[in-house]
């Protein structure tokens, strides 16, 4: 009959990585690499927006409106009037988990012109307007979208091999 003999040492080394990987890998999979994630996309997003990687360059804007926005705002740049969109994008705690972007409800300084009036109207919810601007039927200017599509060609993969290199740590 076969015998098998081991090194105690070596057993209680396993079995200490097993027990930490027990109590930490769900942890690590769940929530930090969701944090982890939420945040490597909003400040991807973040770039794509002042980089102006997916607008194709400055958009047609009507005359009224861009003498309107450089007269108020200084500048052509599609995505930004006032930064408010840029200042309020982060890594954030859902019912769902982790998710990077605009928070719900969060409203915007106000003073911007929505209606073609080219007036100082109220302050928005910035996830409204970050939807008009998305998904708009004229002159839809998408970077969420393009930049979800980059992100699940590369950056999850990224996220997803750092994770697992911290579960190998573990072991040691």
């Amino acid at each position: 009959m076969p015998k098998i003999s081991f090194d105690t040492n070596d057993y209680d080394r396993i079995m200490n990585a097993l027990r930490k990987l027990e109590v930490l890998g769900p942890v690590m999979i769940r929530d930090d690499m969701q944090r982890r994630c939420a945040a490597d996309f909003y400040q991807l997003v973040f770039s794509n927006i002042v980089t102006r990687k997916y607008t194709g360059g400055d958009p047609q804007y009507s005359p009224r409106y861009a003498k309107w926005k450089m007269e108020n705002v200084g500048h052509l740049h599609p995505w930004l009037l006032k930064g408010d969109l840029l200042e309020t994008l982060t890594a954030f705690k859902s019912q769902s988990g982790w998710m990077g972007g605009i928070p719900s409800g969060i409203k915007d300084s106000g003073g911007k012109s929505w209606k073609g009036s080219l007036d100082r109207g109220p302050a928005k919810t910035i996830a409204w307007y970050g939807r008009k601007l998305e998904f708009d039927r004229k002159k839809p200017r998408p970077v969420f979208q393009p930049t979800t599509e980059e992100y699940s060609r590369e950056g999850w993969k990224r996220q997803g091999r750092e994770a697992l290199r911290e579960v190998g740590n573990l072991w040691r």
